[in-house]
């Protein structure tokens, strides 16, 4: 693969963590926790394939605030999605481990519509002329 090209694998891994999200969602009994971890999967490496887009190089950590905070040095627009990561960053650990956190089906819709959001939007920045 050539490297010019590796923000788009970055962008097919967020893709597909949407895709599972999704299916997650409208199985007869829906999946809400395994959705919401996809989500913030999803908004992870969409963030991420900004930086690589960008030649960025960055910490493989989960945070999202911290990674939209870096693709911000780049675009200020990204700032439009601080609530949104804030948000969906809860879901990086609640839904991996046993909680006491009950995550119910309208945090998951609202996740999905961030993470979709939010892709699209990384998918505009990301478009070569």
């Amino acid at each position: 693969m050539n490297k010019e090209d590796d923000y788009r694998e970055w962008l097919k891994k967020a893709e597909n963590d949407l895709i599972v999200a999704n299916a997650s969602a409208v199985l007869h009994k829906p999946q809400v926790e395994i959705a919401c971890y996809h989500c913030q999967q999803c908004v992870e490496k969409a963030l991420k394939s900004f930086l690589v887009y960008h030649k960025i190089e960055f910490d493989y950590i989960h945070d999202l605030e911290k990674i939209c905070n870096n693709c911000e040095k780049i675009d200020p627009s990204f700032s439009i999605w601080r609530k949104q990561c804030r948000f969906i960053n809860q879901y990086i650990s609640i839904t991996r481990y046993p909680s006491n956190v009950d995550v119910k089906e309208t945090d998951m819709t609202l996740a999905l519509k961030y993470s979709d959001d939010i892709l699209e939007f990384v998918r505009g920045k990301t478009t070569r002329l």
